[in-house]
C-alpha cells in the first residue's frame, strides 16, 4: 500500500511541468527517499517475522547451509531445512530444525540422523513457510 501511494505521488511531482529545475530535483529526491524507505521497512518487516524452507538437493552444497545458518541469526526468523535427492547423504549439524525426505533416505538405503517426513508432511511444510528456497 505505501509503495503505492508513492508511485502515485511521484507520477503526481513529475507532471508538475510549470516548477523549475531546483524545485524539480528537490521533489525527485524526496520521491526516491521515499522509496528508499518503504523498501528498508519492508525488508525489516520480512526479516523479523518470517519462517524460511530450505530445499537442499545436493549434499556437498555447503553455501545453501552457509546461508541458512546466517538467516537463522535474524531475529524473529525461523529456519528450517529440507534434505531431498541426494542431500539426505549430507551430515552437516549447523544447528538448524533439518529434515530429510523419507522416499529419499530408503531409496538410498541409509540410514540418517535427522527426522524423516513423507510426502503429505513435505507439501505442509512448504505450505507453512513464509518462503521457499531451492538449492
Amino acid at each position: 500500500m505505501l509503495v503505492s501511494l508513492g508511485a502515485f505521488v511521484s507520477l503526481w511531482l513529475i507532471k508538475l511541468s510549470r516548477v523549475n529545475g531546483y524545485t524539480k530535483f528537490l521533489l525527485r529526491f524526496l520521491v526516491a527517499l521515499w522509496f528508499i524507505i518503504v523498501e528498508y521497512f519492508s525488508i525489516l518487516i520480512i526479516i523479523q517475522c518470517m519462517k524460511i524452507l530450505h530445499l537442499i538437493r545436493n549434499r556437498k552444497d555447503t553455501h545453501a547451509f552457509e546461508i541458512a545458518r546466517a538467516q537463522s541469526q535474524y531475529p524473529n526468523t525461523e529456519v528450517i531445512i529440507l534434505l531431498l535427492h541426494d542431500g539426505v547423504l549430507s551430515s552437516q549439524d549447523i544447528g538448524l530444525k533439518i529434515y530429510a525426505c523419507y522416499a529419499d533416505v530408503v531409496a538410498r538405503g541409509i540410514s540418517t540422523p535427522y527426522e524423516t517426513i513423507n510426502y503429505p508432511q513435505i507439501l505442509d511444510l512448504v505450505f507453512e513457510c513464509d518462503r521457499v528456497i531451492s538449492w
